[in-house]
């Protein structure tokens, strides 16, 4: 049965398949006859809407990124209502569950997924500043929760707030090139007379136990 849609509907109907599709599959395996089946219109209307298959792909991974960092939601709305409240307890459970999410095996394999689709975007349209924007603003939604904790005294103030969370960010990114689980988090939240300390760390000293494939 044919849906009818109105040309708004049908362009952000297309990017939404293609981002889905983009989760199965490489961006050089995309085929525009495989999108076409999906999102059940026709070849001609997918260029109708977007002048070429590499303009829908730029928009598809640009959602792909939004997916991702929605994926932090939980955590920072949590930690961001606790401050509204002044609840230290449900900022720490906040934090802890941010920075436990960060290195969890989910949060992982949509490193893995979302990370090489960066590279493309920034590889076909290099001049775009759609997703800087997007990142800018992931960055300073983290930031300025954790800014407005140590101005409660929840978070140590000599804390470096922006200098923790790009390198955090940037730890959590390369889990697509170079980490293992058994490396454990790379980054963490220590708890002293209560006061958050943030640090970068790892869980252990030793790599003996790394499996080797």
């Amino acid at each position: 049965m044919k849906v009818e849609r109105s040309a708004a509907e049908t362009k952000a109907h297309l990017i939404r398949v293609m981002a889905d599709m983009l989760r199965e599959i490489d961006v050089a395996d995309v085929r525009v006859n495989d999108l076409s089946k999906r999102a059940e219109v026709s070849v001609p209307t997918i260029y109708y809407h977007f002048r070429s298959l590499d303009d829908l792909i730029i928009l598809a991974i640009g959602q792909l990124l939004e997916r991702f960092i929605q994926l932090f939601d939980p955590a920072i709305i949590k930690m961001t209502e606790a401050i509204d409240l002044d609840r230290f307890e449900m900022f720490r459970e906040g934090l802890e569950e941010y920075v436990t999410f960060s290195w969890s095996r989910e949060l992982n394999d949509e490193v893995h997924r979302v990370a090489p689709q960066i590279m493309v975007y920034r590889r076909l349209r290099p001049e775009l500043l759609d997703m800087r924007r997007l990142q800018s603003t992931f960055l300073e939604q983290i930031s300025s929760v954790l800014h407005e904790a140590i101005e409660k005294g929840w978070i140590a103030p000599d804390t470096m707030v922006n200098t923790f969370v790009i390198h955090h960010l940037s730890t959590v990114f390369a889990q697509a090139l170079f980490y293992h689980p058994s490396f454990g988090a790379l980054s963490g939240v220590q708890w002293r007379e209560g006061v958050g300390h943030l640090m970068l760390t790892t869980a252990t000293d030793s790599l003996e136990s790394l499996p080797v494939q």
